[in-house]
This record gives structure tokens, C-alpha cells and sequence, in this order.
């Protein structure tokens, strides 16, 4: 049966993009090998393998997952070394206060510009999106060192904040572009929440 509309792959974009279409009483086609992409639960040991948790303005997802416990990000240890860690609050990262300030800031900032941007893209090719923002066409191909040097935290980066990126995303920070870290790092101050999928 010919579709106007191709999704390939079911992971929560995909599946959240046929729940729209559906929503619209839109014809689609869905191929996937299976549901829930990097999402794989197993009930036995209640544990996700891949994606582990969702933040709480992501809309869409959390109409396909069920929320689990809240996940306090100040409960994370970082480890620089085999013998050497810290707490996520504690002395070490106190001593970066002035530049987490920093960082904290431009998170605000992005905030303010991010949700319009996801509700544009929602209807709008990612073009005209971009057009209709200047700040997040800055940073949507604006590489995350780039971002972090201008915004003066490199270090508060380099030693707390690419290390919850990396675990969001499985990337370093110079992998990233801005507009990526940005929205990762916003687990720092949106609560996040373990997941199940709703197979």
C-alpha cells in the first residue's frame, strides 16, 4: 500500500512522529526491525539496556514510557582516575561555583529558545526553524568546545559537565555540537526520570 509518509526505525522519534500522524488520521508506513531502537527493557531484571531515563519536558516520550524513580543527578560520582573521585556536590565542584554560574546561565538562556524551537519543529522544516531563531542557528552546528570557550566554563566542562554529556550521550564534548550538549545538559536542571517502555 503506497504511504505519503516513511518512517524508518522505532525508536521514540520514530515512534512519536506515527503517533502524530496518527493523531492526524495520516496515512503512514513503519519500518523497523523492532520497537523501542535503543530502548531494550528487560522485566526480569527491571532494567533498561541503552536509553536509561527521560527528562520531564520531553513530551512525546513520555506518552510511550512509563516514569519510573526520579534520578538525582547530585547522587552522581565522577572518576578521574582509578583511586581518584568526587561527589557531583562536593568541594571539588564548589571550587568551580564561578563558572558553573556561568554555565547555568546559558542554560537558562537555551531554555528559553529551545522549547519554541521543538514546538517548530513539530510543522516547520528544519530550515524555516532555523531562519525563525538566529540563536539556535548559532549553536546548531556550533561545536561544543566553541560554545563552552565563548560562555567561559572550560574547565567546569572539562572535569563535571562533558562527563554527564558523555554519559547521555556515549560522546565526548568535541563530538557534540553546542545545541547537543546544551539540550543533554539540561538533566542538570530538569528532573530526570528512570524509563520502561510500554511494549
Amino acid at each position: 500500500m503506497p504511504s505519503k509518509t516513511i518512517i524508518i526505525g522505532a525508536g521514540v522519534a520514530g515512534m512519536s512522529c506515527a503517533m502524530r500522524l496518527l493523531d492526524a488520521r495520516q496515512d503512514f508506513l513503519l519500518i523497523t526491525e523492532d520497537l523501542g531502537g535503543r530502548i531494550k527493557y528487560a522485566r526480569e531484571a527491571k532494567v533498561n539496556f541503552g536509553a536509561y531515563f527521560v527528562m520531564a519536558n520531553y513530551a512525546n516520550a513520555r506518552q510511550l514510557l512509563t516514569m519510573g524513580a526520579w534520578i538525582n543527578p547530585m547522587d552522581a560520582c565522577f572518576h578521574l582516575s582509578a583511586t581518584e573521585r568526587y561527589a557531583a556536590l562536593s568541594g571539588h565542584t564548589l571550587r568551580l561555583l564561578p563558572e558553573l554560574l556561568r554555565f547555568y546561565l546559558a542554560l537558562w538562556e537555551f531554555s528559553r529558545h529551545y522549547g519554541p524551537y521543538k514546538q517548530r519543529c513539530l510543522t516547520m522544516p528544519q530550515k524555516a526553524v532555523l531562519e525563525a531563531d538566529p540563536y539556535m542557528a548559532g549553536i546548531f552546528s556550533m561545536p561544543a568546545p566553541q560554545f563552552v570557550r565563548a560562555k567561559k566554563f572550560e574547565r567546569a566542562a572539562a572535569e563535571y559537565l562533558s562527563e554527564f554529556a558523555y554519559a547521555c550521550t556515549g560522546a565526548s564534548m568535541e563530538q557534540l555540537t553546542a545545541l547537543d550538549f546544551l539540550n543533554v545538559s539540561q538533566g542538570m536542571v530538569v528532573p530526570i526520570y528512570k524509563i520502561i517502555f510500554n511494549d
